[in-house]
């Protein structure tokens, strides 16, 4: 039987890049390539950032500008990249229908071209189809009710972006669609309609939906989505068993960190903790452990929030700085840490996948479900809930029992990587044979 290659395009970045993404992307085309018999070819393509950027379509490359542009002014990159958003989906709008009544399209050829050619879509989509965060504080929308309202129209129109987005790619041009891994929801407090169009979208035009951690199973149960499987994040597909083999009396040890922008879910007390918290925890960590202190933002976001953490650290001579959009290089720094403390999934992702020990401040529902596969849970503190004690106690106990971290992350991780290969690795090959017609086998 003549069998050509499979063809398999995944929608990467949908936003403003940042290690987390990256680094799923690229687990995800490495796995893809390993788990797939046959010959197969892969393409990338950054779906929003076509309006000022038109790739060459080659095989088996990632294409797009995926670099971070770090910025102080936080704000105005959001508001660029909705209407960056919102232009390039009219463009492929008109560019894909006027494709189907066969016009000739000049306008993102090459990306349209190699959708057409492919046999399933990915769409890498962790952050799109979520709701209003666990990490928004009681007490914010107990002074500012007008918050929650913002928030609703916020993820609002994200969904309906994205909704939109899967409801024209499947329309037109009618392959099988994957959806994931990724987190889902939280959907209460989201308008009805909202909800209506995630069931009947998800349920008409998405053929399989990938979960990373079993909370996102349960608010999609609570929208009546059935059809998925839960797995986990695809980067721990892509385990490092060269790790670091952790010396428990080094006299000097690494910590990093990896901070978060959450200023809008925060109160300005809770923010100010926050802040506060890392600042003691840090001189803490230096003048008690002699500790060498890396802090390592992940988006161009935490940047901000790690500069002012920062500024007011006495012991600066001990800290670095290290903001880098390669996510090898970012890795390889996690690698020679002897504790990671992550406000931050992917960072801990990375962390596990490597064996290093960490700990988390969980500011999303996303955290919990991966730190409960992992059976982390007890190794974190919630956002809204950090004191300058509560963190250092955090630290010190993981600091003291590393070694039991890394030995925890060693168990469960096998489990955790045997089920999600088995998971993708059935349903992807499953969707690619079944979309291919029989002349073409």
């Amino acid at each position: 039987m003549n069998m050509r290659r499979i063809k398999i395009h995944i929608f990467g970045l949908m936003e403003k890049g940042n290690i987390g993404t990256l680094a799923a992307q690229k687990a995800l085309i490495k796995f893809l390539k390993r788990i797939i018999e046959v010959d197969v070819s892969i393409s990338v393509s950054n779906k929003s950032v076509f309006i000022y950027y038109c790739p060459e379509i080659k095989e088996n490359e990632i294409y797009g500008p995926l670099e971070l542009r770090i910025s102080s002014n936080v704000i105005p990159s959001h508001f660029k990249w909705i209407i960056f958003t919102f232009l390039e989906l009219l463009i492929l709008n008109f560019s894909a229908i006027f494709w189907s009544l066969y016009k000739r399209v000049s306008s993102r050829r090459n990306v349209i071209n190699r959708m057409n050619e492919c046999d399933v879509f990915i769409d890498l989509n962790l952050e799109k189809f979520r709701g209003i965060p666990i990490s928004i504080s009681p007490e914010l929308i107990k002074h500012n009710p007008w918050i929650i309202v913002i928030h609703k129209i916020y993820w609002s129109l994200r969904i309906l972006l994205t909704l939109w987005y899967l409801f024209l790619i499947k329309g037109i041009f009618k392959k099988k669609l994957i959806v994931g891994p990724a987190s889902f929801g939280p959907f209460k407090g989201l308008p009805s309609l909202i909800r209506l169009m995630i069931n009947f979208i998800f349920a008409k035009f998405v053929d399989l939906i990938l979960i990373r951690e079993p909370l996102s199973a349960k608010f999609l149960n609570e929208i009546n989505v059935r059809n998925y499987i839960v797995v986990s994040d695809i980067a721990l597909v892509d385990l490092k068993r060269d790790a670091k083999a952790l010396n428990p009396s080094n006299p000097r040890l690494m910590v990093g960190f990896a901070p978060a922008f959450i200023r809008h879910t925060l109160t300005k007390m809770e923010y100010e903790n926050y802040i506060e918290a890392h600042v003691k925890l840090i001189d803490y960590l230096v003048d008690e452990y002699c500790c060498n202190i890396i802090l390592m933002p992940s988006s161009t976001d935490d940047l901000v929030v790690t500069n002012e953490i920062v500024s007011r650290i006495h012991n600066r001579d001990k800290v670095k700085i290290i903001v880098n959009d390669d996510v090898d290089f970012y890795e390889s720094i996690i690698r020679e840490l002897d504790l990671l403390v992550t406000s931050r999934m992917h960072p801990s992702i990375i962390a596990a996948r490597n064996f290093i020990p960490f700990c988390s401040i969980i500011y999303d529902h996303k955290q919990i479900g991966f730190l409960r596969q992992i059976s982390l849970l007890n190794y974190s503190i919630l956002i809204n809930e950090i004191t300058c004690w509560s963190l250092k106690t955090l630290v010190d106990q993981a600091l003291q029992n590393r070694l039991k971290i890394k030995e925890i992350i060693e168990k469960n991780l096998a489990k955790i990587r045997q089920s999600l290969e088995i998971g993708i690795e059935k349903s992807i090959k499953t969707l690619a044979f079944d979309s291919r017609s029989p002349e073409t086998t």
